[in-house]
Protein backbone atom coordinates (compact mmCIF):
# COMPACT_ATOMS: atom_id res chain seq x y z
CA UNK A 1 0.00 0.00 0.00
CA UNK A 2 1.00 3.69 -1.26
CA UNK A 3 1.69 6.28 1.36
CA UNK A 4 -1.57 7.67 -1.12
CA UNK A 5 -3.90 5.03 0.28
CA UNK A 6 -3.17 5.03 3.78
CA UNK A 7 -6.02 6.93 5.18
CA UNK A 8 -5.24 9.59 7.67
CA UNK A 9 -6.12 9.16 10.98
CA UNK A 10 -8.98 11.62 11.49
CA UNK A 11 -9.46 10.95 15.69
CA UNK A 12 -5.52 11.98 16.20
CA UNK A 13 -5.61 14.88 14.06
CA UNK A 14 -8.59 16.18 15.84
CA UNK A 15 -7.59 15.08 18.86
CA UNK A 16 -3.84 17.45 18.47
CA UNK A 17 -5.60 19.98 17.03
CA UNK A 18 -7.58 20.35 20.02
CA UNK A 19 -4.83 19.98 22.47
CA UNK A 20 -2.78 22.54 20.24
CA UNK A 21 -5.58 24.83 20.43
CA UNK A 22 -6.52 24.80 24.18
CA UNK A 23 -2.72 25.19 24.98
CA UNK A 24 -3.34 28.72 23.05
CA UNK A 25 0.23 29.73 22.08
CA UNK A 26 0.57 27.49 18.65
CA UNK A 27 3.92 27.45 17.29
CA UNK A 28 4.39 27.11 13.31
CA UNK A 29 6.43 23.47 14.18
CA UNK A 30 3.41 22.18 16.56
CA UNK A 31 1.33 21.97 13.19
CA UNK A 32 4.19 20.95 11.06
CA UNK A 33 4.99 18.28 13.73
CA UNK A 34 1.29 17.00 13.82
CA UNK A 35 2.21 16.36 9.80
CA UNK A 36 4.97 14.19 10.30
CA UNK A 37 3.37 12.32 13.36
CA UNK A 38 0.75 11.51 10.96
CA UNK A 39 2.97 10.15 8.85
CA UNK A 40 3.06 12.11 6.15
CA UNK A 41 5.27 13.04 3.45
CA UNK A 42 7.14 16.19 3.13
CA UNK A 43 5.72 18.06 0.06
CA UNK A 44 2.03 17.82 -0.81
CA UNK A 45 0.73 16.35 1.43
CA UNK A 46 1.89 17.94 4.34
CA UNK A 47 0.93 21.39 2.42
CA UNK A 48 -2.40 20.27 2.04
CA UNK A 49 -2.67 19.06 5.59
CA UNK A 50 -1.98 22.38 6.56
CA UNK A 51 -3.79 24.07 4.56
CA UNK A 52 -7.23 22.38 5.60
CA UNK A 53 -6.04 23.22 9.43
CA UNK A 54 -5.30 26.67 8.61
CA UNK A 55 -8.95 26.67 6.82
CA UNK A 56 -10.56 24.88 10.11
CA UNK A 57 -8.96 27.52 12.51
CA UNK A 58 -10.22 30.34 10.60
CA UNK A 59 -14.28 28.50 10.68
CA UNK A 60 -13.94 27.84 13.78
CA UNK A 61 -16.48 30.21 15.86
CA UNK A 62 -14.22 32.92 18.48
CA UNK A 63 -14.92 31.28 21.65
CA UNK A 64 -13.22 28.09 20.17
CA UNK A 65 -10.17 30.51 21.35
CA UNK A 66 -9.19 31.96 24.76
CA UNK A 67 -9.24 35.12 22.75
CA UNK A 68 -9.11 36.96 19.97
CA UNK A 69 -5.32 37.33 19.69
CA UNK A 70 -5.23 33.50 20.70
CA UNK A 71 -6.96 33.22 17.43
CA UNK A 72 -4.87 35.62 15.41
CA UNK A 73 -1.55 33.97 16.42
CA UNK A 74 -3.17 30.34 15.99
CA UNK A 75 -4.04 31.06 12.15
CA UNK A 76 -0.61 32.90 12.19
CA UNK A 77 1.36 30.17 13.43
CA UNK A 78 -0.26 27.07 10.79
CA UNK A 79 0.14 29.86 7.89
CA UNK A 80 3.94 29.93 9.35
CA UNK A 81 4.34 26.34 8.62
CA UNK A 82 2.60 26.06 5.81
CA UNK A 83 4.87 28.76 4.24
CA UNK A 84 8.01 26.60 5.23
CA UNK A 85 6.33 23.42 3.85
CA UNK A 86 5.56 25.40 0.40
CA UNK A 87 9.13 26.70 0.58
CA UNK A 88 10.93 22.79 1.56
CA UNK A 89 8.83 21.54 -1.74
CA UNK A 90 9.88 24.47 -3.62
CA UNK A 91 13.55 23.86 -3.15
CA UNK A 92 13.14 19.80 -3.70
CA UNK A 93 11.65 20.54 -6.99
CA UNK A 94 14.40 23.18 -8.21
CA UNK A 95 16.80 20.32 -6.81
CA UNK A 96 14.99 17.46 -8.87
CA UNK A 97 14.88 19.97 -12.18
CA UNK A 98 18.78 20.41 -11.76
CA UNK A 99 19.50 16.85 -11.29
CA UNK A 100 17.32 15.85 -14.57
CA UNK A 101 18.84 18.62 -16.88
CA UNK A 102 22.23 17.13 -15.24
CA UNK A 103 21.27 14.15 -16.47
CA UNK A 104 20.08 15.02 -19.78
CA UNK A 105 23.30 16.98 -21.15
CA UNK A 106 25.28 14.02 -19.95
CA UNK A 107 23.47 11.61 -21.57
Amino acid sequence: MSQDDKPLDAARLLSSLVDIIAGGNALPMQFSRLARELGLEEGAPTILLLWGIKKILRNLPDKAFNDKAARLAMVDAVQDALDEAIEQEEELLDLEEMQNSDERENS
